[in-house]
């Protein structure tokens, strides 16, 4: 279990700090010391065109605006797989060994993968950060409309259940853990 908090929470957490720390005083440095030249690029190119005009105030721009680049297309592929493989474990039914599992969900994750980064490949190269934004809207809208209802049936479920358990209909559950057998006994 530590090692989870340790690789899924803490890790990405401090990772993001740092990375962030880092550009953020980079960009903020170099703004100033520059008479505002990031502000410029802002203001003359948009939001997308800042992290390029910091990389190449940077010593080794070309290796940095290359590895952000990895590291973008990475972090894209890295979230595009869970998605896909969540929207197939939503359009299919449940296999029953997990060999099937694959067999049967791969079309419908390559379906999936290839659609959204088609949209998303189309929205970027015709509107730019603007529609990277706009897609994040309209693709965040549904889930939060899907967590939502999903919130209300949850306690809707848990509100008829204690009514179960008041009414007598259903057993209230047990918190009384079962005895454990010692190591190295069977018996």
């Amino acid at each position: 279990m530590r090692e989870f908090l340790l690789f899924n929470l803490a890790a990405p957490a401090a990772f993001g700090a740092l990375w962030m720390t880092i550009l953020g005083g980079a960009a903020i440095n170099i703004d100033a010391s520059s008479s505002g030249a990031l502000t410029a690029a802002l203001n003359d190119r948009g939001p997308d065109a800042v992290i390029y005009a910091l990389f190449d105030a940077l010593p080794f721009a070309v290796f940095i605006a290359g590895g952000f680049v990895v590291l973008t297309f990475i972090s894209f592929v890295t979230a595009m797989d869970s998605n896909t493989h969540s929207i197939a474990a939503v359009c299919l039914k449940p296999a029953k060994t997990p060999a099937e599992e694959r067999r049967s969900a791969m079309p419908v994750k390559i379906f999936w993968g290839g659609l959204v980064g088609a949209v998303a490949w189309v929205m970027t190269s015709t509107t730019g950060i603007d529609g990277v934004r706009m897609l994040s809207n309209l693709g965040g809208a549904p889930g939060l409309m899907i967590l939502i209802a999903m919130g209300a049936v949850i306690i809707a479920m848990r509100v008829k259940w204690m009514d179960e358990i008041r009414a007598g209909v259903q057993p209230a559950p047990s918190h009384e853990r079962s005895p454990e057998p010692e190591a190295g006994h069977e018996g």
